[in-house]
């Protein structure tokens, strides 16, 4: 009688851990990285922080990358070497190898283009680096942040007139 309710346990603990394992797969999962891009010239100025969540493998969201209200928070999905970035419930091309994309964000007042070109750096890992930089249009603006993006690794470094900032775990050759 004892080893029948010790056998109906544990199947009753397997059916428990396939459920937990499927309900896993199904909803996806969250793993959340916290980079620190901190200043290559200067020690004295702060660095700044971008999270990068990973919410299915092909679903990242980042916290803090272009430090506007409204993209605060910033979906993009990973099919190949394209990247999408999700505004107001729709997905857009974001980048496609360095080929010019025909996306306007609009960040409060103002509308800017997306402008891609492959800089001369290329990753640890041998990967191109291309620079991504929001042009303002119809205004004309002092200074424009670049950003430095590689296909597999997402923004790796972010050039202002603040200073040049790489992500603490990159290395830029």
């Amino acid at each position: 009688m004892i080893e029948l309710n010790t056998i109906k346990l544990k199947m009753k603990l397997n059916k428990i851990l396939i459920v937990i394992i499927l309900l896993f797969f199904i909803k996806g999962y969250s793993q959340k990285t916290i980079y620190s891009f901190k200043d290559t010239i200067s020690v004295k100025k702060a660095p700044i922080e971008i999270t990068k969540e990973i919410i299915k493998p092909n679903i990242l969201l980042y916290t803090g990358l272009f430090n506007y209200n409204k993209f605060k928070k910033i979906k993009f999905k990973k099919n190949d070497e394209k990247w999408y970035v999700k505004i107001d419930k729709k997905w857009y091309l974001f980048f496609n190898n360095g080929e010019k994309v025909n996306l306007i964000f609009n960040f409060g007042k103002f509308k800017y283009s997306i402008l891609w070109s492959k800089s001369q750096l290329t990753s640890q890992n041998r990967q191109d680096v291309f620079e991504c930089r929001l042009q303002p249009i119809g205004v004309t603006m002092s200074a424009i942040t670049i950003y430095y993006f590689t296909i597999e690794e997402g923004f790796i470094a972010i050039k202002s007139h603040d200073g040049f900032f790489v992500r603490n775990d990159i290395k830029i050759r």
